[in-house]
C-alpha cells in the first residue's frame, strides 16, 4: 500500500488515511498472468481497456467504485 503523499505532497500520509477509506472497498481481480508472461519483457506489461472489456465479457460488469 502506498500513501497519496508519495505522489502528491499535499496528499495523506499513511497514518492519516481514514480507516473508513480502507475497509469494505469493492475490488475486482483481473487475471492477466497469461498476457504478462507471454511477453519477452513481462515487466513492460500495461493493463489496457481491452483487458477490462474481456474481463467484463466473461464475468459481468465491474462494480462502480472498485
Amino acid at each position: 500500500m502506498d500513501a497519496p503523499y508519495h505522489f502528491n505532497k499535499l496528499g495523506w500520509k499513511l497514518n492519516e488515511i481514514p480507516l473508513k477509506r480502507l475497509v469494505d472497498v469493492p475490488a475486482t481481480v483481473i487475471d492477466v498472468e497469461r498476457d504478462v508472461f507471454s511477453l519477452k519483457h513481462p515487466d513492460e506489461f500495461a493493463l489496457e481497456v481491452k483487458h477490462l472489456l474481456e474481463h467484463e465479457a466473461r464475468f459481468g460488469q465491474i462494480q462502480p467504485g472498485s
